[in-house]
């Protein structure tokens, strides 16, 4: 991912789906913890301003000192979220993510987005995340959502 975005030749968007490194990767971070705990203690409730714990993930020299040297978590950096809770008790989490030239310089700096025709190295890359797991909620005996 790191290359592509760099070069300009890789694609605008990525999805990674439950059973991928990536969304592995992205369900054991300290970020997502924080985004299962806020939604239990709230009463299920994902909805937030997105720069804010109860609804994304800042990342920052904590983030990275927290990253440690997983790569994934290290290029995507800070992330919106969502939980949706699901009639079968799961719950569906997704998280989203553009890489930037801004993003890469803590919010500094310009953004743009990818040329259609011509790379354009250090263009806007999203990327999405999403699985379902266990509702944290029913579990911890927190909101009882379903």
């Amino acid at each position: 991912m790191t290359l592509g975005w760099a070069t300009g030749l890789g694609p605008s968007n990525y999805d990674f789906g439950p059973g991928s490194v990536e969304v592995k990767d992205m369900m054991l971070s300290p970020g997502v913890q924080r985004a299962r705990d806020y939604y239990r203690k709230s009463g299920c409730d994902s909805s937030g301003n997105p720069r804010t714990v109860s609804g994304g993930h800042p990342f920052g020299l904590k983030g990275l000192w927290d990253s440690g040297l997983n790569p994934i978590e290290q290029f995507v950096g800070s992330y919106d979220w969502t939980i949706s809770p699901n009639a079968d008790g799961t719950i569906t989490i997704t998280l989203k993510n553009t890489t930037s030239v801004q993003s890469l310089l803590y919010d500094h700096g310009p953004r743009w987005d990818r040329g259609k025709s011509i790379p354009t190295p250090g263009g806007n890359v999203t990327q999405t995340f999403h699985w379902t797991e266990p509702n944290p909620s029913r579990a911890a005996g927190g909101c009882g959502c379903q």
